[in-house]
C-alpha cells in the first residue's frame, strides 16, 4: 500500500487529498487502485495545518504497516505526478516511464 497527497485546485482554491494506492487494477490505472481517504480545505494561514495533518497520515501509515508515503509537493502545486507515473513500465502494463 502507498499512501500518496495531492493538490487539486478548483474555482474554490486548493485542497489537499490523501489516497490509498492498493495493488489491483481500476479504471484510472492498469495495476493499481485508488482509495480516496480524506480531502482538506486549507485556508489561508492554515493551509500549514492541512500539509501537517496529511504528513502525520502518511508518517503513521509507514510505521504502522510500512506503506510508502508519497507527497511529491509540499507547496501547493496542480502538476506532480502521480505515485503510480513514478514507477518504471513493465512491459504491457501501460505504468509510467
Amino acid at each position: 500500500m502507498t499512501i500518496e497527497v495531492q493538490w487539486d485546485g478548483d474555482s474554490d482554491g486548493w485542497c489537499l487529498d490523501v489516497f490509498a494506492i492498493l495493488p489491483g487494477a481500476s479504471s484510472a490505472h492498469p495495476r493499481f487502485t485508488c482509495v480516496p481517504l480524506v480531502s482538506m480545505r486549507p485556508g489561508g494561514e492554515r493551509s500549514g495545518d492541512a500539509r501537517a495533518v496529511a504528513i502525520e497520515v502518511g508518517q503513521w501509515a509507514q510505521q504502522r504497516w510500512g506503506s510508502r508515503f508519497y507527497f511529491p509537493s509540499p507547496a501547493e502545486s496542480p502538476d506532480e505526478p502521480r505515485w503510480w507515473d513514478t514507477l518504471r513500465a513493465e512491459p504491457g502494463d501501460g505504468a509510467g516511464s
